[in-house]
């Protein structure tokens, strides 16, 4: 299984943003229990940076940010062509319509993110951190049983 992280979910985690916080590790740590990989946007580590520097004024914290995302994810490219692909989808957010066209094109089985709401009609199906961990730990017993 492969799956992209959306920002919002990397923000609560790096942050440790509650409410949000508890699930979005937990889905993190089961991401690397089941061996599946995990994909982050260098678009979005960019986002990631400007963010925590803009909120904090340290430069440091958000250079520091972006090393520990390389620690637990691969991060994937954004192209002319995810571009192009997001101009031409029907979704209104851009840069989520950026991250789905990224997400087929790397051929990723999941978007986690708490704005489910926002990937709408994306081919790639989205996903919460606590409905991935629900849906996760379900497979998990399954695969136990038999």
């Amino acid at each position: 299984m492969n799956v992209l992280l959306d920002t919002n979910v990397v923000l609560y985690i790096i942050e440790e943003r509650e409410p949000f916080y508890n699930n979005s590790i937990a889905a993190l740590r089961l991401i690397s229990d089941i061996n599946a990989e995990c994909y982050f946007s260098a678009s979005s580590a960019k986002d990631v940076f400007y963010l925590i520097k803009r909120h904090t004024g340290d430069l440091n914290r958000a250079k520091n940010a972006v090393v520990s995302i390389s620690q637990f994810a691969i991060f994937c490219d954004t192209t002319k062509q995810d571009i192009q692909e997001a101009i031409l989808s029907n979704m209104i957010d851009f840069e989520d319509a950026v991250l789905v066209a990224t997400a087929i094109r790397d051929k990723l089985d999941f978007i986690i993110t708490r704005d489910v709401k926002d990937f709408t009609g994306s081919v790639v199906p989205a996903i919460t951190p606590a409905d991935f961990l629900k849906q996760n730990r379900n497979d998990t017993l399954r695969n136990r049983r038999t």
